[in-house]
């Protein structure tokens, strides 16, 4: 079954996550000292995989993401990890940073680190 977003997608957001591979390496927050691979899939779903890391090999998928422009090389993203925890991240492609949240129903943890596009 295809999902349909619920809100029409400002450009260039989907363009910078869907059919993309990205490296997410982490450096502050619950899983600081990580690498994750996240694959944003044509469908709007989102996989990933820790390559490095305290829970190296796990990994998940999410059925649904949401993207949304910032401005021509920001753009935030959001998806479900676990029932209950959401990511929540502003990529800066330029830079190649990122910046957000993993929240659940009793915390807002923070993240940081870098990103490539693989």
């Amino acid at each position: 079954m295809r999902v349909q977003p619920l809100f029409p997608m400002a450009s260039p957001a989907p363009d910078r996550f869907r059919g993309t591979v990205q490296r997410w390496s982490i450096d502050a927050g619950p899983l600081a000292g990580s690498t994750c691979d996240y694959t944003f899939h044509d469908d709007w779903s989102v996989s990933w995989r820790v390559v490095t890391g305290a829970r190296q090999g796990h990994g998940g998928r999410a059925r649904e993401f949401r993207a949304q422009a910032v401005n021509a090389e920001t753009a935030t993203v959001a998806f479900s990890v676990a029932p209950g925890v959401t990511v929540v991240a502003t990529l800066d492609f330029a830079r190649r940073r990122l910046a957000g949240y993993q929240v659940t129903p009793t915390a807002l943890e923070p993240l940081a680190g870098t990103l490539r596009i693989l």
